[in-house]
């Protein structure tokens, strides 16, 4: 017989003492007495002194016992299903709480005995009983007006005109539950930072029309890079998606005015951020802001 040499411990051994795999087709390095050790380190187990249940073995992380915890989640459960549903009964023969596979059978005030899983009885939206959940399910179903909605934002009921009207999966169509100005003032939220950024650091601010006096301007070019950039709103993560930049921050004093505003690719806006060490290829009417620069630098 061959000997051959356990991984860990390091002492030759027959292949009797070794486990054999059949995926892999070959035997293990490590031998059994090894792994018995390995097994044994895993298993942080503890025995709970409980005054209902004795001796209870749990993980050490538990400090209550592991037995009444279980039966607190099952009372706790029938008085929320209780809540929900009045024809909820209870139990037939069932007191001490059983796995959520096993099938257990249950009273319901209109629809008699029926026999469930415990846990396809605590999912049926709380009710217990399946046909008791289908008319819950009919009560809390969303009524699809199109003529009035009362705004989530503005807390103003609206006519349909003033919302978005969309088509849900199962074909309904719904008024959306922001307005259209509301919706419009979350959506240029991300614009408007300039102007508050423009309020903290006492700068000029003016409106400017993005897409057409600085995108089309620069042919939508990256100012540092030159890198082309894109346009797709779906990849506004991409490094090379078009973003707006200052040249002179303002933090440091500078205006947003289009004399001071540039496109750039995400990457370049990102690794510049608010130094003044970055200066961009080409220059439109920069006359003002390039004194300022240098200025600034010196």
């Amino acid at each position: 017989m061959k000997l051959y040499k356990c991984k860990k411990c390091n002492i030759e051994k027959d292949l009797t003492n070794y486990y054999y795999f059949k995926s892999r087709n070959r035997y293990d390095y490590t031998c059994k007495a090894c792994h018995k050790i390995k097994n044994a380190k895993r298993q942080h187990c503890h025995y709970f002194n409980c005054d209902k249940h004795g001796k209870v073995k749990q993980t050490k992380t538990l400090q209550h016992c592991k037995k009444c915890n279980l039966e607190n989640e099952f009372k706790n459960r029938i008085i929320k299903i209780k809540q929900k549903n009045e024809n909820f009964v209870g139990f037939v023969d069932l007191i001490k709480p059983v796995d959520n596979t096993v099938k257990v059978k249950a009273i319901c005030k209109l629809h008699g005995i029926y026999e469930n899983t415990l846990n396809s009885i605590y999912k049926l939206q709380g009710s217990g009983c399946k046909k008791c959940g289908n008319i819950i399910k009919s009560k809390n179903s969303i009524k699809y007006n199109l003529k009035k909605r009362k705004c989530l934002k503005c807390n103003k009921i609206k006519l349909a005109k003033f919302f978005f009207i969309r088509v849900a999966k199962n074909g309904h169509k719904y008024l959306y539950q922001y307005c259209k100005e509301c919706e419009y003032k979350k959506r240029s939220g991300a614009r408007s930072s300039h102007k508050s950024r423009c309020k903290k650091y006492k700068t000029k601010y003016k409106v400017i029309n993005v897409n057409n006096q600085v995108f089309k301007r620069d042919k939508f070019t990256c100012m540092y890079c030159g890198i082309k950039c894109d346009t797709n709103k779906k990849n506004y993560r991409n490094k090379n998606y078009i973003t707006v930049d200052c040249i002179i921050p303002i933090s440091k004093g500078g205006n947003y005015e289009i004399n001071n505003v540039v496109t750039a690719c995400r990457s370049c806006n990102s690794k510049k951020s608010n130094s003044l060490n970055w200066k961009p290829k080409k220059y439109y009417n920069h006359n003002i802001q390039l004194t300022l620069f240098n200025n600034e630098k010196t």
